[in-house]
C-alpha cells in the first residue's frame, strides 16, 4: 500500500502542440469559424464538438478524472496492466503519454469553445430575436466548457490558488489561459494562477450572462446548463477561499436543479452510477451510450480489468467502524460503502466502483462533473472555515449529505465545533466524491494533505520551452515553499508555449 506521505513528479514533454517536420506539404483541410459557423445550426454542430473533445478519454472521459483519485490515497493499482501506473506509482517522465494527452486535448476543448464564441459574437449583432436567443445559449454553454476545461488544466499543471489561507500561489506560473482564438503559430505565454482564475472567473460571468439574456437554460443535465455554470463557480471560489462567493453560488445551483439526494437505499444509490440516464443528484455529466464503442479508452475499463482499485486502507479509514478491529467484515452501515466494495475484495481488489458500468456494456458509464451533493459540502465548508460563516449553517448542508449513514439522521448526530466538524467534513469529501477526480485538488488545497498526499516540488523538473519562458519565470521549482513541514503545492511545469 502506499505511504501516507506522498511526493508526486509531474512533468511534461517539450514541444507538445508543434507540428511535425516534413519536406511534404501538409494541407488544411477545414474551414475557419467564419466560414464554418453561419447560422445557430452551424454554431450547434460545433458546440456538439466542444463536448466531444471534453468527454474524449484523454481529458474529461478517463484521464483527468482517474488522474484526480490515482494520485491520491483512494486508489490502489493491482499492477494488471501499466495503464496510469507511471501516474500511481510518481514515477512520471517526460514522455509521460497521458500529461500529453491531456494537456493536449484541454486545449482542443478551449480552442474549439473560442472559434465558437468569437464565430457567434460576430454574428450576434445582425441576428434576429430567435437567432439571438440561439446564440446566446450556445454561447453559455461554451463559456461554461471553456472555463472548466481551464480548471482542470490548472489544477493539473500549476500550483493551487491558496492554501488554507496562508499560502498565496497566485503570482506563480498557470496556464496559457486564453479569452481569445490562438492562431496556428502564435506565440503565447503562461499566465499567473491569478491570472488564470481571473479567466475563468470571466467566463462563469459570461456564461450567466448569457443565460440572463434568455431568462436561463433550456438544456438538461447532459449540457453545461445555468445550474452547473453557478455550481463550477461555487467550486472555484471554494479553491480560491471566497467563501461567501462559494456559499452564494452553490445555494443558487441548489436551487435551480432542484433534485434530491438519494440517503435510503444502497440499491437505489448503485443505481444512479449504473445506469446512463440523468438520475436526481446530477447538475452536469458526460454521457456515454452503447454505440461509443469505448473498450479500452473507458474509465469503467481502467477501473475494472485494467487493475485499478478503491483503495483498502482507505475504505478502512473512511468507512470501517471507529472501533475496527481489524475483522474483514465489518458492520457496515453507509450507503456508499457496497458500491466501492463491488466485485471483489481486499486481497483481489475491488472492480469498478463508481464506474462498474452498465449491465449491456461494462466499459460504458457517465461520468459525473458536478453533482448536488458537492454543492452541499462546499457549503458546509465555506461556511466553517469562513469567519461570517455558520456553524448551524454548515451542519444543516453537511447533514443532506451524511445521512448516506443511517447513523446519522440530525444535526445531533454531527460534531459541534467548527475544528471537529472540519474534519468530518474532510472525510465526508472522500467518501462522497470518491473515484470523481477531487481529491488531487483536495490534498493540494491543504484538505488532509498528510494523508491523502504531499504534492512536492522536491524533485520538481522545470522545462522550459523558450527563452520567453525562461526569462519571464525563471528556473523554478519553489522547493522552499513549506507548510507545517510538508511542502505546499504540486510541480510547476512548463509545457510549450505553442499549441494548434
Amino acid at each position: 500500500m502506499k505511504n501516507t506521505a506522498y511526493h508526486i513528479l509531474i512533468a511534461l514533454l517539450l514541444g507538445i502542440g508543434f507540428l511535425s517536420c516534413s519536406l511534404e506539404p501538409e494541407y488544411y483541410q477545414g474551414k475557419d469559424s467564419d466560414e464554418a459557423i453561419t447560422d445557430p445550426i452551424d454554431a450547434q454542430a460545433a458546440l456538439t464538438g466542444a463536448y466531444s473533445r471534453l468527454g474524449d478519454y484523454a481529458f474529461g472521459g478517463r484521464d483527468v478524472i482517474a488522474l484526480g483519485d490515482v494520485a491520491t490515497d483512494l486508489i490502489f493499482d493491482l499492477n494488471r496492466t501499466t495503464h496510469m501506473l507511471t501516474i500511481w506509482r510518481y514515477n512520471i517522465t517526460v514522455t509521460d503519454p497521458y500529461l500529453q494527452e491531456m494537456w493536449e486535448y484541454g486545449y482542443k476543448v478551449v480552442d474549439n469553445t473560442s472559434r465558437l464564441i468569437d464565430a457567434c459574437n460576430k454574428l450576434y449583432p445582425t441576428a434576429n430575436e430567435s437567432d439571438k436567443a440561439s446564440f446566446d445559449e450556445i454561447m453559455a454553454q461554451a463559456y461554461g466548457l471553456r472555463a472548466l476545461a481551464q480548471l482542470y488544466l490548472v489544477n493539473i499543471f500549476a500550483l493551487p490558488y491558496k492554501v488554507n489561507g496562508t499560502v498565496d500561489n497566485g503570482l506563480t506560473p498557470g496556464i496559457v489561459a486564453t479569452g481569445k482564438v490562438i492562431n496556428p503559430g502564435e506565440k503565447v505565454s503562461r499566465n499567473t494562477v491569478a491570472g488564470t482564475y481571473g479567466q475563468i472567473n470571466a467566463d462563469i460571468e459570461q456564461a450567466l450572462q448569457h443565460y440572463s439574456n434568455i431568462g436561463g437554460s433550456s438544456v438538461d443535465q447532459y449540457y453545461m446548463n445555468e445550474a452547473a455554470v453557478y455550481a463550477l463557480k461555487a467550486r472555484v471560489a471554494l479553491y480560491e477561499e471566497d467563501y461567501q462567493t462559494a456559499i452564494e453560488s452553490a445555494q443558487t445551483a441548489i436551487s435551480l436543479r432542484g433534485g434530491h439526494i438519494v440517503t435510503t437505499s444502497a440499491s437505489d444509490y448503485r443505481d444512479m452510477f449504473t445506469h446512463i440516464t440523468i438520475n436526481s443528484e446530477d447538475i452536469f455529466t458526460i454521457s456515454k451510450s452503447l454505440t461509443d464503442n469505448l473498450s479500452a479508452n473507458s474509465i469503467g475499463t481502467l477501473y475494472s480489468s485494467y487493475g485499478l482499485s478503491p483503495a483498502q486502507d482507505a475504505i478502512v479509514k473512511y468507512f470501517y467502524p471507529a472501533d475496527y478491529d481489524g475483522e474483514t467484515t465489518p458492520d457496515i452501515q453507509d450507503i456508499r460503502y457496497p458500491l466501492l466494495v463491488e466485485g471483489g475484495n481486499e486481497t483481489t481488489g475491488y472492480e469498478g466502483g463508481k464506474y462498474y458500468g452498465i449491465p449491456e456494456n461494462r466499459a460504458v458509464c457517465n461520468i459525473p462533473v458536478l453533482r448536488l451533493p458537492e454543492q452541499y459540502l462546499i457549503i458546509a465548508e465555506a461556511n466553517v472555515r469562513w469567519s461570517g460563516g455558520s456553524l448551524s449553517d454548515a451542519q444543516t448542508a453537511l447533514l443532506e449529505v451524511a445521512r448516506r449513514n443511517p447513523a446519522i439522521q440530525s444535526v445531533a448526530d454531527l460534531p459541534s465545533t467548527n475544528e471537529e466538524l472540519f474534519e468530518f467534513i474532510k472525510a465526508e469529501r472522500a467518501r462522497e466524491l470518491w473515484m470523481e477526480g477531487h481529491r488531487f485538488a483536495d490534498a493540494s488545497l491543504g484538505r488532509d494533505r498528510d494523508d491523502a498526499f504531499v504534492p512536492t516540488l522536491r524533485h520538481c523538473q522545470v522545462l522550459l520551452s523558450d527563452s520567453e519562458l525562461r526569462d519571464q519565470f525563471g528556473s523554478r521549482c519553489n522547493t522552499d515553499r513549506k507548510l507545517g513541514g510538508r511542502f505546499a503545492g504540486r510541480p510547476i511545469v512548463c509545457p510549450s508555449a505553442r499549441f494548434q
